[in-house]
């Protein structure tokens, strides 16, 4: 009876060729740790820089081709996927801080239906201008007459919200090229999907919740949303389009972030926050908590607020009743 075939004994190229290839990406790193040639053979090989491309179409954009290339490692490509791969947990101890700062932004999005890409695209957004900084935080995928066939099923199938809840994917990637670094900003799931009730559009929400850079107010926590509209397709019957795909930042209270609020809370709660493996739960569940304790301090402020103005009123009423029966009372001492 022959012996078993240990994989050290296997040859590099059938490796490489007829094993390493069908490995997903964890499977894959943890093979590289089990020696040093296996960690050359994966390291000396394209498979980084393809799990790249097929996970994220978006960074085979001209934006992003030579952006990957000079991340500091030995492998670029496998310090992109690792930095790119999770996604971030908010930190309660993350706070905006000054560090490198973010002079270009590009953002690298990837949407898909059941694992299909059915969207997909990079855009750069200049962060160094005062008007950024001043202006509401709003990056746009897509042009305002722009739209995108898709094979989504028509927005008139029953429960289709909440089967979009589920199978609806997406990836933001937010790179800073200037300082060589890549976050993943997105809950991978949306947290919401619903249909407006006058246009009959279906809007997807994706987010991710960070450290904001105002204690004790409405921006101690914000959320960086990406969203999602999906239409009628105009030349197709029961055909569905993507229309509009957007990020923008939030506060606890839903008004919108400013773009250096925005690149504050990306730069220290985004590159320097926790990874994790979760997705939609954690940072829905996180949000909600976030947005309860805010409303409860919220409210108790209030009511201490009121009670106070109570007081004051209260004691100026107090002081007018006693000086006008003081002016009534000298008045009729003085002329009855």
């Amino acid at each position: 009876m022959a012996s078993p075939t240990a994989l050290s004994d296997v040859p590099d190229d059938v490796l490489l060729h007829h094993v390493l290839t069908l490995l997903d990406p964890t499977t894959l790193a943890s093979f590289s740790c089990v020696s040093a040639r296996f960690r050359s053979l994966v390291a000396s090989s394209s498979l980084w820089s393809l799990l790249c491309a097929v996970t994220w179409p978006s960074t085979r954009s001209q934006l992003l081709r030579h952006v990957i290339p000079s991340f500091p490692s030995h492998d670029p490509h496998l310090c992109f996927f690792s930095q790119s791969y999770t996604v971030i947990a908010s930190d309660p101890g993350s706070r905006p801080r000054s560090g490198r700062g973010i002079g270009r932004l590009i953002s690298a999005v990837d949407l898909r239906y059941r694992g299909d890409i059915v969207f997909s695209r990079a855009a750069e957004t200049e962060t160094s201008s005062s008007w950024f900084v001043q202006s509401p935080f709003r990056i746009d995928l897509l042009d305002p007459k722009e739209a995108v066939p898709t094979p989504i099923p028509s927005l008139d199938t029953p429960g289709i919200c909440l089967e979009l809840r589920d199978d609806l994917t997406l990836s933001w990637i937010a790179v800073d090229p200037e300082g060589k670094r890549a976050v993943n900003l997105s809950s991978h799931r949306a947290v919401s999907v619903e249909r407006h009730w006058l246009s009959g559009e279906v809007e997807a929400r994706f987010s991710s919740v960070l450290g904001g850079d105002e204690r004790g107010t409405s921006r101690e926590y914000v959320e960086m949303v990406v969203t999602v509209k999906l239409g009628g397709y105009k030349d197709k019957e029961g055909a569905t389009e993507v229309r509009e795909v957007s990020v923008r930042g939030e506060d606890m209270e839903g008004n919108g972030l400013k773009g250096g609020e925005s690149l504050r809370a990306v730069e220290a709660g985004g590159f320097g926050g926790r990874r994790i493996g979760g997705g939609r739960g954690r940072h829905e569940g996180l949000w909600r908590e976030r947005k309860e304790e805010w409303g409860m301090r919220k409210a108790r402020n209030e009511g201490r607020l009121d009670g106070c103005l109570c007081v004051v009123f209260g004691m100026a009423a107090a002081a007018l009743g006693f000086w006008s029966f003081s002016w009534a009372a000298t008045f009729i001492t003085v002329f009855w």
